[in-house]
This record gives C-alpha cells, structure tokens and sequence, in this order.
C-alpha cells in the first residue's frame, strides 16, 4: 500500500472504515504525506538552524549600465564575480568567444583577456546581461598556488510552531455500541484529519516569527513555509502555460538538486498542464510515495512528477509549487512528533478529553532547489 496520512497513524486509527477516510478524504494532507515519506529529523531547540548550497558559480551577467562594451572592451562589470578568480577561462554564450580572467578587481568587476584560441572579440559577449560562462582555468608554468574559491554555505533557520486538535467524547458514546465504528476512533480521525491540514497550510503559506505571546504573556512561534522561502525561482507565465515558457521556467529549478522533482499544483496549473500535453507521449500515468495518481512530466531537464495538491484552493487555485523532496523535513522537537496525548477525564464531567500535539518545523533545504508558479491563467 503506497505511503499515506493513515499508514503513520498505526494503532491510533482502530478502523478499516476511518483508514479508508483518511486515505481518499484526507484533502489537503498530500504535501504532509510527501514530506514524512523523507524521513523525521528530530529538532534540538525551537529554532532550528541548517546550512543549503550557495548559488551555483559557473556563470554571471554582464551589468554594464549602459556603458558602451565592444569587441575590445577589457574591464568589464558582471552580476558577481564573487564564484571567479584569476586564471579561470569563460565563454561567451552569446557569440562563442572565449576569454581568460586576467584579475579580479572588486565584487562585480573583473579584467578579462579577449579573443583566446581561434575566437574572435564581439560586442555581443559582453552585451548587457550575455552570460559568461566558466569552462576551466589555465595557469602559466611555475606559477604560484592557485587562489582559493571560497564560498560559504547559506544559513537558513525556521521556528518550531505549536499545533494541537483537541477530541473529545462522553463517556456514553464512548462505551455504546453502534452499526458503523468506533465513535471514538471517528472522532480522532477527524481531528487528526484536522491537525495534519494545518501543518499542510502553514508548510504553504506560514510566516517566521518570534514575537508573539499568547493571554498568559506565554510565547508563540510560527514557522516560515513554502511560499516565503522561494524566492530564486518565482515563475509567472502572464498568462496561460506555454510549452516554451515552461521549458525557460524551469530549467534553472532543475540546475541543482535532485534529477526527479514534485510539481504540487493547484486545478488551474493541473488544467494547463494536462491540456498542454494531453497529445504526447511524454506524459504518463503512475503513482509516487504519497500514494496519489501522478503526472510524469519527463522534461528536457529532469523528471517532474505533477500531482493535484487541494490545499492549494481558492487563489491559490493558479500556483503551483516545484519541490526538490529530498531537500525537506519534518523536524519535530523530541516527544512532539505529532501524538495523540491522553488526559483523565474532566471533573465533574462524563467526558473523555485527549488532544492531538505537534510541535515542530519545517526544513527546506537550500531554496533555489525548489520553484514557485504564479498566477497561471485559464486559455481564452
């Protein structure tokens, strides 16, 4: 049976008939079942701090404001030279000329050597914003060592948040038989139902804080999701899904990371996708570790796998969110990995209290793994 919200219940869930619910009902549960389906790294404080991959340093933009670079021009201003050093050897993408780095003179400016090899120096090199490209270094003999390319990793961090759903049942229901199931079961099906669809939220849409107390003056933390932490790959086609702009879209999501990534999208992209492709081949039919039907996209870059998520509703209805699965996690604190606690019953009541906990985060991994569609449009 594929990975899904009933299979992590195990015992709690005391029914076919609740797992079955859970299992085709569980509607905005989906992103969860992915992210358990990596595995739970346990969290160590409230803040949970990992490092992620920088920015890949094979290529920069030509930032010449306006200045007028030709086929001689040496000193040239890029988007960063903070990924190159003296010796390394580029190439133009735009007209094939190669150049050699001569000096790096400061954080965007570098002193570059034209026309190396048989190629020849175009203004189209170092139009405003052509790519260079590294292929390699070349050093002269008996030179000294080589400067080291540093580049420290990027430090992400998120808070713990605190989730609970409370059951509740009379002592009555809970020991009267009925023609269906367990009341009591139903009831902390429901509630986890409700608890795993607001985690599934704030891994969406949630906002990092740490400054929140509640009446008490007690602290509140919340979590950043999804949605706060893509911020490299943002996608808006303007409009509706083109094959060609798809192609463009999501070539950088695929330059890092995992070959195989998750397409979680809302009806509108579903509706884009599924009518861009419905003639070819490359698309197919299967199942993937969340245990739905999924779409495989075999594109020109990687593979995605494109599933219907129905947390993403509403507005949200026209994004949809490209996801590297083996950059996230559940990270609980210890004892919070979502349980189902257990408390005596009310005095002077003859109802039985329990309550459904979780307290913990969500890692994300570096987020340029990861891709984020916006606001895709229905065809005329």
């Amino acid at each position: 049976m594929p990975f899904a919200i009933a299979d992590f219940l195990g015992d709690q869930i005391e029914t076919d008939l609740a797992r079955e619910i859970i299992y085709q009902g569980a509607d905005e549960a989906v992103l969860l079942a992915g992210i358990l389906a990596q595995g739970v790294r346990p969290a160590v404080n409230v803040e949970v701090k990992w490092m992620g991959q920088g920015a890949q340093g094979y290529r920069t933009q030509i930032n010449n404001g306006g200045a007028a670079y030709d086929g001689s021009t040496t000193t040239v201003v890029v988007d960063s030279t903070a990924n190159f050093r003296a010796g390394d050897i580029l190439i133009a993408e735009a007209t094939g000329e190669v150049v050699r780095v001569a000096s790096i003179t400061n954080a965007t400016t570098m002193v570059i050597v034209r026309g190396v090899g048989s190629t020849t120096g175009a203004a189209g090199s170092v139009a405003n914003d052509a790519w260079l490209r590294s292929i390699g270094a070349a050093f002269g003999e008996g030179t000294d060592r080589a400067t080291p390319r540093k580049q420290a990793p990027t430090e992400y961090a998120n808070f713990t948040q605190i989730f609970k759903e409370g059951v509740e049942i009379t002592r009555t229901a809970r020991v009267v038989n009925t023609n269906t199931e367990d009341e009591q079961a139903r009831q902390r099906m429901l509630s986890m139902r409700r608890i795993s669809e607001q985690l599934v939220r704030s891994f969406y849409f949630g906002r990092k804080s740490n400054d929140l107390t509640d009446a008490n003056g007690k602290p509140i933390r919340t979590m950043d999701g999804l949605y706060s932490a893509i911020t490299t790959n943002v996608l808006d086609p303007s409009g509706a899904i083109t094959e060609d702009w798809l192609w463009e879209a999501i070539e950088p999501v695929f330059a890092v990371g995992s070959p195989r990534k998750m397409l979680y999208a809302g009806s509108v992209v579903v509706r884009q996708m599924n009518s861009l492709f419905k003639d070819r081949i490359r698309i197919t039919q299967g199942q993937t570790a969340v245990g739905m039907s999924v779409g495989v996209i075999m594109t020109p870059f990687g593979e995605l796998q494109m599933v219907h998520d129905r947390a993403l509703n509403g507005t949200y209805a026209r994004d949809g969110l490209i996801l590297d699965m083996e950059q996230l996690a559940w990270r609980p604190l210890p004892e919070s990995d979502l349980q189902l606690k257990t408390d005596v019953q009310t005095p002077g009541s003859d109802t039985e209290a329990e309550e459904y906990l979780a307290e913990g985060t969500l890692e994300y991994g570096s987020e340029m793994f990861h891709g984020r569609i916006n606001n895709v449009q229905d065809a005329a």
